[in-house]
């Protein structure tokens, strides 16, 4: 079972500004992805794995991971001026397994 808030704050005030989902299913690729941080970052990794084709399973989401992290945390301090720390958790099954990774 994964938990989280849903609550999204802005600024250095940590003002709420809306809500938002922290824990999303990919059945596709055996895996659940949570979150905490910035979340257009977050939202930009999930539609990235989302829609790439080629990508079967987390090992396969965790060779590119870290390099589109920092792309899409770039793109979003562009955009935002801010783009402050990311955590993704990446909880899944390698391709062929039935023993879980995270």
């Amino acid at each position: 079972m994964l938990v989280t808030d849903t609550l999204v704050v802005q600024g250095a005030n940590d003002t709420p500004v809306y809500y938002s989902h922290k824990v999303h299913p990919l059945p596709q690729l055996k895996i659940v992805m949570a979150s905490t941080g910035t979340a257009e970052v977050a939202e930009a990794l999930l539609e990235y794995i989302s829609t790439q084709a080629g990508l079967r399973d987390i090992d396969d989401v965790d060779k590119i991971a870290t390099e589109k992290l920092r792309e899409f945390q770039e793109n979003v301090a562009e955009e935002h001026g801010d783009a402050e720390t990311t955590t993704i958790y990446l909880y899944g099954f390698p391709f062929g397994t039935r023993n879980a990774v995270a």
